[in-house]
């Protein structure tokens, strides 16, 4: 890895960006797009998400949801009467958390520093995965994420898995296969019945991103 890479304020840039793009979804979203375009992406990843809440919201309770932002899948949870707990390491998209979902609970952190107190039925690591541009601060992340997921429970990932690594100073998207030898090690198995299970006939092109791993 460059040293550039390994130099990268990966806190202090979510930090600076949320404060500069409070109220817009680009905060968290794709820069290379319009507000209203990654308006139009929440939209998607919400109803997805409500697609998950709905389908284990009868046997599952709590959800914990890592870099959680502005609180974007929050409602889909509460919506279901889930326990929902969010993490984020910025303030500023905490604060708009808090406004718009007062029944959840949210916790600033720096994930790089987390250390995982509890276990959940569902942990949702949603377009972050990329974002840690250290391999080393990457295994290290996942490996608790892992961590937190109660036996028998989901880590439910999505991202952009790319054939090759791709990578700018900020974003590292690695290939799935690059995930397989952490899975195996903290017991978690690519479940794709449950991914069937949840979006069925109806699958949307953007649930492709999403990976349901099982904690056995």
């Amino acid at each position: 890895m460059s040293q550039e890479k390994k130099e990268f304020d990966q806190s202090g840039y979510w930090i600076d960006r949320h404060r500069q793009y409070i109220g817009d979804p680009r905060s968290i979203g794709n820069m290379g797009k319009t507000r209203a375009e990654n308006e139009q992406g929440d939209i998607i990843v919400q109803s997805l998400c409500q697609r998950i809440a709905q389908h284990y919201s009868k046997n599952l309770s709590s959800v914990l949801d890592l870099g959680c932002g502005y609180g974007r899948i929050a409602g889909s949870f509460i919506d279901q009467s889930m326990k929902y707990t969010g993490l984020d390491v910025s303030v500023h998209a905490l604060q708009q958390a808090k406004r718009k979902h007062p029944k959840g609970r949210f916790i600033q952190k720096d994930l790089n520093e987390w250390n995982p107190t509890g276990t959940f039925n569902l942990v949702c690591a949603l377009y972050i995965l990329v974002h840690f541009v250290d391999d080393s601060l990457w295994k290290a992340f996942f490996g608790k994420a892992a961590k937190s997921v109660i036996q028998g429970g989901y880590l439910i990932i999505a991202d952009e898995f790319p054939a090759q690594r791709r990578s700018s100073k900020h974003y590292v998207a690695r290939p799935f296969q690059e995930y397989l030898g952490i899975m195996e090690k903290e017991g978690l198995e690519l479940d794709t019945s449950a991914w069937d299970d949840v979006f069925g006939d109806d699958q949307p092109g953007s649930a492709k991103a999403f990976k349901f791993l099982k904690k056995t």
